[in-house]
Protein backbone atom coordinates (compact mmCIF):
# COMPACT_ATOMS: atom_id res chain seq x y z
CA UNK A 1 0.00 0.00 0.00
CA UNK A 2 1.07 3.57 -0.63
CA UNK A 3 1.50 5.68 2.46
CA UNK A 4 -0.62 8.78 2.69
CA UNK A 5 1.17 11.99 1.88
CA UNK A 6 0.14 15.56 1.09
CA UNK A 7 -1.14 15.78 -2.46
CA UNK A 8 -0.01 18.58 -4.77
CA UNK A 9 -2.67 21.26 -5.15
CA UNK A 10 -3.27 20.11 -8.71
CA UNK A 11 -3.13 16.36 -8.06
CA UNK A 12 -6.78 15.85 -8.94
CA UNK A 13 -6.46 17.77 -12.20
CA UNK A 14 -4.30 15.36 -14.15
CA UNK A 15 -4.74 11.77 -15.27
CA UNK A 16 -1.99 9.55 -16.66
CA UNK A 17 -3.00 8.85 -20.26
CA UNK A 18 -2.06 5.27 -21.10
CA UNK A 19 -2.73 4.81 -24.82
CA UNK A 20 1.05 4.80 -25.33
CA UNK A 21 1.42 1.88 -22.91
CA UNK A 22 -0.60 -0.45 -25.10
CA UNK A 23 0.27 0.64 -28.63
CA UNK A 24 2.31 3.14 -30.62
CA UNK A 25 0.07 6.19 -30.30
CA UNK A 26 0.30 9.81 -31.37
CA UNK A 27 1.64 11.50 -34.47
CA UNK A 28 4.82 12.55 -32.64
CA UNK A 29 5.52 9.14 -31.08
CA UNK A 30 9.00 7.94 -32.03
CA UNK A 31 9.82 5.53 -29.22
CA UNK A 32 6.88 3.13 -29.46
CA UNK A 33 5.57 1.23 -26.43
CA UNK A 34 7.59 1.32 -23.20
CA UNK A 35 8.50 -1.93 -21.47
CA UNK A 36 6.70 -3.14 -18.33
CA UNK A 37 9.82 -2.25 -16.34
CA UNK A 38 9.71 1.32 -17.62
CA UNK A 39 5.97 1.55 -17.03
CA UNK A 40 6.39 0.30 -13.46
CA UNK A 41 9.02 2.96 -12.79
CA UNK A 42 6.84 5.69 -14.25
CA UNK A 43 3.72 4.68 -12.35
CA UNK A 44 5.63 4.23 -9.12
CA UNK A 45 7.04 7.74 -9.43
CA UNK A 46 3.64 9.17 -10.39
CA UNK A 47 1.94 7.62 -7.37
CA UNK A 48 4.73 8.58 -4.98
CA UNK A 49 4.10 12.23 -5.79
CA UNK A 50 0.45 12.02 -4.81
CA UNK A 51 -1.18 11.42 -8.21
CA UNK A 52 -3.81 8.70 -8.52
CA UNK A 53 -5.75 9.03 -11.78
CA UNK A 54 -5.32 6.92 -14.93
CA UNK A 55 -7.13 6.91 -18.27
CA UNK A 56 -7.28 3.81 -20.46
CA UNK A 57 -9.59 1.95 -22.88
CA UNK A 58 -10.22 -1.47 -24.33
CA UNK A 59 -9.28 0.09 -27.66
CA UNK A 60 -5.75 0.97 -26.46
CA UNK A 61 -4.19 -2.36 -27.37
CA UNK A 62 -2.60 -3.97 -24.30
CA UNK A 63 -2.97 -0.92 -22.08
CA UNK A 64 -5.43 -2.40 -19.56
CA UNK A 65 -3.40 -5.59 -19.22
CA UNK A 66 -0.14 -3.66 -18.77
CA UNK A 67 -1.74 -1.53 -16.06
CA UNK A 68 -3.13 -4.63 -14.38
CA UNK A 69 0.29 -6.29 -14.23
CA UNK A 70 1.98 -3.15 -12.90
CA UNK A 71 -0.72 -2.35 -10.34
CA UNK A 72 -0.49 -5.92 -9.02
CA UNK A 73 3.32 -5.83 -8.87
CA UNK A 74 3.24 -2.53 -6.98
CA UNK A 75 0.34 -3.62 -4.76
CA UNK A 76 -1.64 -0.44 -5.44
CA UNK A 77 -5.00 -1.78 -6.63
CA UNK A 78 -6.82 0.08 -3.82
CA UNK A 79 -4.92 3.32 -4.36
CA UNK A 80 -5.72 4.15 -7.98
CA UNK A 81 -8.66 5.74 -9.78
CA UNK A 82 -9.06 4.40 -13.31
CA UNK A 83 -11.29 5.62 -16.13
CA UNK A 84 -11.73 3.12 -18.95
CA UNK A 85 -13.73 3.08 -22.16
CA UNK A 86 -15.51 0.55 -24.32
CA UNK A 87 -18.34 0.07 -26.77
CA UNK A 88 -22.00 -0.85 -26.58
CA UNK A 89 -24.24 -2.44 -29.14
CA UNK A 90 -26.74 -5.20 -29.69
CA UNK A 91 -24.34 -8.06 -29.02
CA UNK A 92 -24.15 -9.71 -25.59
CA UNK A 93 -20.44 -8.90 -25.36
CA UNK A 94 -21.19 -5.21 -26.02
CA UNK A 95 -23.40 -4.60 -23.00
CA UNK A 96 -22.21 -2.19 -20.32
CA UNK A 97 -21.91 -4.93 -17.69
CA UNK A 98 -19.84 -7.22 -19.92
CA UNK A 99 -17.58 -4.34 -20.94
CA UNK A 100 -17.01 -3.15 -17.36
CA UNK A 101 -16.47 -6.70 -16.08
CA UNK A 102 -13.88 -7.44 -18.77
CA UNK A 103 -12.01 -4.19 -18.08
CA UNK A 104 -11.95 -4.86 -14.34
CA UNK A 105 -10.57 -8.35 -14.92
CA UNK A 106 -7.78 -7.05 -17.15
CA UNK A 107 -6.98 -4.24 -14.72
CA UNK A 108 -7.23 -6.45 -11.63
CA UNK A 109 -9.38 -3.82 -9.88
CA UNK A 110 -12.55 -4.00 -7.78
CA UNK A 111 -14.09 -0.89 -9.38
CA UNK A 112 -13.72 1.78 -12.04
CA UNK A 113 -13.88 5.49 -11.30
CA UNK A 114 -15.73 5.81 -14.61
CA UNK A 115 -16.61 3.79 -17.67
CA UNK A 116 -17.05 5.79 -20.88
CA UNK A 117 -18.69 4.93 -24.16
CA UNK A 118 -15.73 5.29 -26.50
CA UNK A 119 -17.57 6.26 -29.68
CA UNK A 120 -20.18 9.01 -29.81
CA UNK A 121 -21.68 7.34 -32.88
CA UNK A 122 -22.67 4.44 -30.62
CA UNK A 123 -25.13 6.70 -28.79
CA UNK A 124 -27.64 5.44 -31.34
CA UNK A 125 -27.27 2.00 -29.71
CA UNK A 126 -27.83 3.26 -26.16
CA UNK A 127 -31.00 1.70 -24.83
CA UNK A 128 -33.02 1.30 -21.66
CA UNK A 129 -31.19 -1.99 -21.14
CA UNK A 130 -27.80 -0.26 -21.19
CA UNK A 131 -29.08 2.48 -18.88
CA UNK A 132 -30.39 -0.13 -16.42
CA UNK A 133 -27.05 -1.96 -16.50
CA UNK A 134 -25.25 1.30 -15.74
CA UNK A 135 -27.52 2.01 -12.77
CA UNK A 136 -27.03 -1.48 -11.32
CA UNK A 137 -23.25 -1.33 -11.76
CA UNK A 138 -23.17 1.93 -9.83
CA UNK A 139 -25.37 0.47 -7.09
CA UNK A 140 -23.04 -2.53 -6.83
CA UNK A 141 -20.00 -0.27 -6.52
CA UNK A 142 -18.41 -1.69 -9.67
CA UNK A 143 -18.30 1.69 -11.38
CA UNK A 144 -18.74 5.15 -9.92
CA UNK A 145 -19.78 6.98 -13.08
CA UNK A 146 -20.89 6.14 -16.63
CA UNK A 147 -20.18 8.61 -19.39
CA UNK A 148 -18.92 9.17 -22.92
CA UNK A 149 -15.83 10.19 -24.87
CA UNK A 150 -16.71 12.57 -27.70
CA UNK A 151 -15.37 14.73 -30.51
CA UNK A 152 -18.36 17.05 -30.87
CA UNK A 153 -20.25 19.28 -28.41
CA UNK A 154 -23.69 18.19 -29.63
CA UNK A 155 -23.01 14.56 -28.72
CA UNK A 156 -21.78 15.53 -25.26
CA UNK A 157 -24.82 17.69 -24.55
CA UNK A 158 -27.20 14.95 -25.68
CA UNK A 159 -25.45 12.35 -23.53
CA UNK A 160 -25.67 14.49 -20.40
CA UNK A 161 -28.87 16.46 -20.81
CA UNK A 162 -31.02 13.77 -22.45
CA UNK A 163 -29.49 10.45 -21.36
CA UNK A 164 -28.17 11.32 -17.91
CA UNK A 165 -24.49 10.44 -18.40
CA UNK A 166 -22.33 11.73 -15.56
CA UNK A 167 -18.86 11.93 -17.11
CA UNK A 168 -17.63 13.41 -20.40
CA UNK A 169 -14.22 13.32 -22.04
CA UNK A 170 -13.52 15.74 -24.88
CA UNK A 171 -10.56 17.33 -26.67
CA UNK A 172 -9.27 20.84 -26.01
CA UNK A 173 -6.06 22.66 -26.88
CA UNK A 174 -4.90 26.11 -27.97
CA UNK A 175 -6.15 25.06 -31.42
CA UNK A 176 -9.46 23.60 -30.23
CA UNK A 177 -11.74 25.66 -27.98
CA UNK A 178 -15.08 24.36 -29.26
CA UNK A 179 -16.19 22.98 -25.89
CA UNK A 180 -14.92 26.01 -23.99
CA UNK A 181 -16.99 28.43 -26.04
CA UNK A 182 -20.73 29.04 -26.23
CA UNK A 183 -21.18 27.73 -22.69
CA UNK A 184 -20.83 24.04 -23.62
CA UNK A 185 -18.51 23.04 -20.76
CA UNK A 186 -20.62 25.03 -18.31
CA UNK A 187 -23.80 23.28 -19.45
CA UNK A 188 -22.16 19.88 -19.04
CA UNK A 189 -21.13 20.67 -15.47
CA UNK A 190 -24.55 22.09 -14.67
CA UNK A 191 -25.97 18.82 -15.97
CA UNK A 192 -23.98 16.94 -13.35
CA UNK A 193 -21.08 15.72 -15.50
CA UNK A 194 -17.44 15.49 -14.48
CA UNK A 195 -15.13 16.71 -17.26
CA UNK A 196 -12.00 14.96 -18.53
CA UNK A 197 -10.02 16.69 -21.25
CA UNK A 198 -7.70 15.01 -23.73
CA UNK A 199 -5.52 16.05 -26.69
CA UNK A 200 -4.07 19.15 -25.05
CA UNK A 201 -1.04 18.72 -27.35
CA UNK A 202 -3.27 17.47 -30.21
CA UNK A 203 -1.55 14.06 -30.31
CA UNK A 204 1.82 15.83 -30.11
CA UNK A 205 1.23 17.98 -33.20
CA UNK A 206 1.60 21.18 -31.21
CA UNK A 207 5.11 20.19 -30.14
CA UNK A 208 6.46 19.16 -33.56
CA UNK A 209 8.94 21.09 -35.70
CA UNK A 210 7.13 22.80 -38.54
CA UNK A 211 9.08 20.97 -41.24
CA UNK A 212 8.11 17.58 -39.77
CA UNK A 213 4.35 18.23 -39.75
CA UNK A 214 2.71 15.92 -42.32
CA UNK A 215 1.25 17.74 -45.30
CA UNK A 216 -1.98 15.77 -44.90
CA UNK A 217 -2.99 17.69 -41.77
CA UNK A 218 -5.04 20.70 -42.95
CA UNK A 219 -3.68 23.95 -41.50
CA UNK A 220 -1.17 21.87 -39.50
CA UNK A 221 2.00 23.67 -40.50
CA UNK A 222 0.39 27.10 -40.20
CA UNK A 223 -0.90 26.24 -36.72
CA UNK A 224 2.43 24.91 -35.47
CA UNK A 225 4.30 27.88 -36.96
CA UNK A 226 1.92 30.35 -35.30
CA UNK A 227 2.20 28.65 -31.92
CA UNK A 228 5.98 28.43 -32.18
CA UNK A 229 6.35 32.12 -32.99
CA UNK A 230 3.90 33.13 -30.28
CA UNK A 231 5.76 31.14 -27.62
CA UNK A 232 9.20 32.22 -28.81
CA UNK A 233 8.30 35.90 -28.61
CA UNK A 234 6.97 35.49 -25.05
CA UNK A 235 9.64 33.05 -23.90
CA UNK A 236 7.26 30.15 -23.24
CA UNK A 237 7.97 26.54 -24.01
CA UNK A 238 5.23 25.20 -26.25
CA UNK A 239 4.34 22.33 -23.93
CA UNK A 240 4.13 24.82 -21.06
CA UNK A 241 1.70 27.03 -22.95
CA UNK A 242 -0.45 24.16 -24.26
CA UNK A 243 -0.87 22.58 -20.83
CA UNK A 244 -1.52 25.82 -18.98
CA UNK A 245 -3.83 27.17 -21.65
CA UNK A 246 -6.20 24.25 -21.08
CA UNK A 247 -5.52 23.96 -17.33
CA UNK A 248 -6.38 27.60 -16.73
CA UNK A 249 -9.28 27.82 -19.17
CA UNK A 250 -10.98 24.86 -17.45
CA UNK A 251 -10.16 25.66 -13.82
CA UNK A 252 -13.70 26.87 -13.09
CA UNK A 253 -15.08 23.48 -14.10
CA UNK A 254 -12.62 21.36 -12.09
CA UNK A 255 -11.80 19.50 -15.31
CA UNK A 256 -9.17 16.77 -15.26
CA UNK A 257 -6.52 16.79 -18.02
CA UNK A 258 -5.61 13.44 -19.56
CA UNK A 259 -1.93 13.67 -20.47
CA UNK A 260 -0.25 10.85 -22.37
CA UNK A 261 3.19 9.87 -21.06
CA UNK A 262 5.44 7.34 -22.74
CA UNK A 263 8.72 7.75 -20.83
CA UNK A 264 9.98 8.94 -17.45
CA UNK A 265 11.36 12.23 -18.74
CA UNK A 266 7.97 13.07 -20.24
CA UNK A 267 6.27 12.20 -16.95
CA UNK A 268 8.61 14.42 -14.93
CA UNK A 269 8.23 17.25 -17.41
CA UNK A 270 4.43 17.20 -17.34
CA UNK A 271 4.30 17.15 -13.55
CA UNK A 272 6.77 20.04 -13.37
CA UNK A 273 4.63 22.00 -15.81
CA UNK A 274 1.46 21.19 -13.94
CA UNK A 275 2.84 22.65 -10.73
CA UNK A 276 4.54 25.68 -12.33
CA UNK A 277 3.25 29.21 -11.93
CA UNK A 278 0.23 30.02 -14.10
CA UNK A 279 0.52 32.00 -17.31
CA UNK A 280 -0.80 35.55 -17.16
CA UNK A 281 -4.38 35.61 -18.51
CA UNK A 282 -3.51 38.34 -21.00
CA UNK A 283 -1.31 35.88 -22.88
CA UNK A 284 -4.23 33.49 -23.27
CA UNK A 285 -6.26 36.31 -24.77
CA UNK A 286 -3.38 37.26 -27.06
CA UNK A 287 -3.23 33.74 -28.43
CA UNK A 288 -6.98 33.68 -29.06
CA UNK A 289 -6.61 36.88 -31.10
CA UNK A 290 -3.72 35.43 -33.13
CA UNK A 291 -5.42 32.07 -33.77
CA UNK A 292 -9.15 32.75 -33.33
CA UNK A 293 -10.75 29.88 -35.25
CA UNK A 294 -11.19 26.21 -34.39
CA UNK A 295 -10.66 24.47 -37.74
CA UNK A 296 -12.30 21.04 -37.49
CA UNK A 297 -10.10 19.49 -40.23
CA UNK A 298 -7.14 20.41 -38.00
CA UNK A 299 -8.47 19.48 -34.56
CA UNK A 300 -10.22 16.24 -35.51
CA UNK A 301 -7.51 13.63 -36.18
CA UNK A 302 -9.94 11.31 -37.96
CA UNK A 303 -10.07 13.94 -40.70
CA UNK A 304 -6.31 13.99 -41.23
CA UNK A 305 -5.15 12.51 -44.51
CA UNK A 306 -2.64 9.69 -44.30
Amino acid sequence: MIKDKPHPVTSQRIAFGTAQLGMSYGIANRSGRPSDVDVSGMIGSYLSQGYRWFDTATGYGESERVLGRVFAALGVQDDVHVVSKGVCGDGEDEGVRSQVTASLERLGLPRLAAWLLHDENKLANWSAVHADEAIRLRQEGRVESVGISVYHPAAALRAVEELGFTSVQFPASPFDRRFLRQGVAERLVQGGAALNIRSIYLQGLGLMDVDTVPAGIPHGRAAVHALGEFCREREFDRDQFCLHYVLQRTAAYGARLVVGMENHAQLDRNIDLLNAAPIEPRHLEEWDAIWPLDFEPLVLPYRWKK
